[in-house]
């Protein structure tokens, strides 16, 4: 399995901890399904917590949430991504309640919609697809869930334009590669003054 880290900047662009995703080695392998895929990520995450030093944010689906697999990693500083969807079932409701009263974070992928979601997820994180959404969807979803007390984390932020609209919709991290600035060059006028003179 290929394990790869996406950064999470916050709006001073620093990092402050980054999203995991996982690949399988050969597409041409057995699938194991999205709860065998998320149960073998499981096993990198102590290894990814020590490497980074930074919060790690973990897709996990809804079979994992309830079998507890992830009360192993109480120690460790990440934070449970599971579909928001996910939460309309009673059993995977109750898991998160249960486990969010021990101590562990969730974030929700997946703008909230239909029922309101339990009072335990008061502050946590939900990530919205800012390359897939409109740019009035955005920034109605991001004051709605600031409203609430939720965190909006916003993903597939690849440009400056991006970048920009979704700071000014208020959103307070963003996951998407690095955009350097250009550095500023003093220009060499000797030639220009000499000739001038």
């Amino acid at each position: 399995m290929l394990v790869s880290l996406a950064p999470l900047r916050d709006r001073r662009e620093r990092v402050v901890g980054y999203a995991v995703s996982s690949f399988p080695d050969d597409p041409r392998d057995a699938p194991l399904g999205p709860d065998g895929e998320a149960r073998r990520t499981l096993e990198y995450v102590p290894q990814l917590s020590r490497m980074v030093g930074r919060s790690l944010v973990v897709p996990v689906t809804p079979a994992v949430v309830r079998e507890g697999a992830i009360t192993r990693f109480a120690s460790l500083d990440a934070v449970w991504l599971v579909a928001t969807e996910s939460l309309d079932d009673p059993q995977t409701r109750r898991a998160v309640d249960r486990l969010v009263g021990a101590g562990f974070h969730f974030a929700l992928q997946g703008y909230p919609e239909g029922d309101p979601l339990p009072s335990s997820l008061a502050g946590s994180m939900v990530v919205l697809d800012a390359a897939r959404t409109s740019a009035a969807a955005l920034d109605s979803q991001v004051r709605a869930l600031l409203d609430v007390g939720l965190r909006p984390l916003a993903r597939g932020v690849d440009d400056r334009v991006m970048r920009q609209r979704i700071l000014a919709s208020g959103v307070p991290m963003y996951i998407g590669r690095q955009l350097t600035r250009g550095a500023s060059v003093a220009a060499d006028r000797t030639t220009e003054d000499s000739v001038l003179r």
